[in-house]
Parts: structure tokens; C-alpha cells; sequence
């Protein structure tokens, strides 16, 4: 996917790629600019913004959020161990070439090192890859579709860590445009049967929140649940929007911008927006 390759070749393709698309900004900088030479559309795979909760949400969210107060992104992952023993056919593939993982670890050093700028330790480059770059980074990109609805944009990073020998990192930034503080963890729990993934909206009169299944159970809706007080009489709502499956409705989105050239919902720019932030919490984390 590197912007001189790109260049080269006369057989561009529409590119759909996996999040994160990359490690670095740089890297996503010359992913656009090759995109523009080609002609061709990009599309990152954030399924979330294809969520149908996801987007009720963003239909319920105030444009006024002065008040907001807070928002939590809270990930519990034990990977995929819990949620696959339906699936008789699952395989982990356990043939690749030593050599090629030996390549690959060693391209994704290179990689990693170009993003923080520096060389990692093995926990530390776990929690930056893993935690930050795998995991979190579905959220923070959930998160910023919130902000932009609200016309609120992040602030100073005000604390951010690797911890548990990099399973676990922590990140907390100021919002601008209201009261609030966001804070994400994610936290690698190898034994733990259960997966959790919440992301919740505090503002002083309402609660929003997303509770996301794990990505291995399909057609599991995403838990969407407003609660507001009258008084002392507390009531909480549960929103299930649809049972379609946001992995599905985000290739009938790519197939539409590459057939009918509708707007990409999840462009490289947005991409780099993301890895903007990570790179903000990891060197934060870093010197900590």
C-alpha cells in the first residue's frame, strides 16, 4: 500500500482496508496522496460507524453539549477464545514460514519506530500495537463521529499509560467546547470469558451509552441505552435499532462508493485523525 507502489503500477485497485490502516500519520499522508494519483477509493474498515445503534445514537446526541461531562470507553477482551466454539470450522492457521513472522515483526518494528520515533520495549510495543493501535483505536474513531456531531474537538492529553507488561493502557484527554474529560482503557484479560466494550456520554440531566458485543458474535445488537431523571424517579431505555450486522453494511458502504460514487464514511483522513491521537497518548505514555 506504499505511496511509490501505488505510483507504479497501472493496476490501481479501490483499496478496503482493516483498521488501523497504518501506524504512523506519515504513513497515512502518503496513503492519501497515492489515493489521489490512482484515482481510486479507500475505505477504512471502522464497522462501528456502520453500527445501526451507533447511528441512532448520533441522531440522539445533543448539538448543544456544553454539558457534557465526561465520556468513558471502558474494553474488557479476553480475544476470541470464548466466542468462537460455535463455529466447528474455526481454525488458527499455525503453518506460516518462520521466517515470514520474522519479516513481518521485524517490518512492523521498523513501522512503529517511525510512528513514536523511537525503539520500544516488548511490553511497551504490545500495548502500543495491541491495546492502542488494535483495540482502542475502534473507539476513538466512534468517539470523534461523536465529537464532530456535538462540534466539539479534543484538547491536552492529560494523562496516558502502558501497564499489566503492556495488556493493559489508559489514555485521558480535555474536550474542548465543554466541561468534559474523555478516558479510555483497555485492559487484556487472557482468562476472562466475558468481553465488555461500553462507550458512555455524561451529561449533567441524561446518560448515553453503547455496549458493543464481541466481534466474533454476529448479528448481536449493540446495546444502546438512554437513562434520564424526572425528580427522583429514575428511567432507563434500551434502543435496539435492527439486527443487521455492521461487518455487512460496511462493504455494501464500500461497494456504493466505488460503484455509485457515494461519499466514503470512513476515509483515510479520518484514519489519520486517529492515529494523530494515538501518537499524542503513546508519547505521553512513553515518558511515563
Amino acid at each position: 500500500m506504499r505511496a511509490r507502489y501505488w505510483r507504479r503500477s497501472k493496476w490501481s485497485k479501490h483499496v478496503f482496508c482493516e483498521k488501523p490502516l497504518c501506524f504512523s500519520v506519515a504513513e497515512a499522508d502518503e496513503i492519501a496522496a497515492a489515493r489521489d494519483a490512482a484515482g481510486k477509493v479507500v475505505q477504512v474498515g471502522y464497522m462501528k460507524r456502520f453500527d445501526p445503534s451507533y447511528e441512532m445514537l448520533l441522531s440522539l446526541l445533543p448539538r448543544d453539549a456544553s454539558d457534557l461531562r465526561q465520556i468513558s470507553v471502558e474494553v474488557q477482551d479476553p480475544d476470541s477464545w470464548p466466542f468462537t466454539q460455535h463455529q466447528g470450522d474455526f481454525v488458527k492457521p499455525n503453518d506460516v514460514p518462520p521466517e515470514l513472522i520474522a519479516e513481518g515483526n521485524a517490518l512492523r518494528e521498523r513501522q512503529v519506530q517511525r510512528a513514536t520515533g523511537r525503539v520500544l520495549t516488548g511490553s511497551e510495543m504490545w500495548g502500543f500495537t495491541n491495546s492502542y493501535c488494535s483495540s482502542l483505536i475502534h473507539d476513538i474513531n466512534a468517539v470523534h463521529g461523536m465529537l464532530d456531531v456535538m462540534s466539539i474537538e479534543t484538547g491536552r492529553i492529560v494523562g496516558a499509560a502502558f501497564y499489566a507488561d503492556g495488556d493493559g493502557s489508559h489514555g485521558s484527554v480535555r474536550l474542548t467546547g465543554c466541561k468534559g474529560l474523555w478516558q479510555m482503557s483497555h485492559l487484556f484479560v487472557p482468562k476472562v470469558a466475558d468481553y465488555v466494550e461500553r462507550i458512555s456520554l455524561y451529561f449533567g440531566d441524561v446518560v448515553f451509552e453503547l455496549t458493543f458485543p464481541s466481534p466474533y458474535l454476529n448479528h448481536f445488537p449493540t446495546r444502546l441505552t438512554v437513562a434520564r431523571s424526572e425528580g427522583t424517579v429514575w428511567r432507563k431505555t434500551e434502543i435496539r435499532v435492527s439486527y443487521e450486522e455492521a461487518f455487512v453494511r460496511e462493504l455494501i458502504g464500500f461497494w456504493g462508493s466505488v460503484v455509485e460514487g457515494k461519499a466514503v464514511r470512513n476515509t483515510v483522513e479520518a484514519a489519520s485523525r486517529d492515529l494523530r491521537l494515538v501518537a499524542q497518548l503513546a508519547a505521553t505514555a512513553l515518558e511515563s
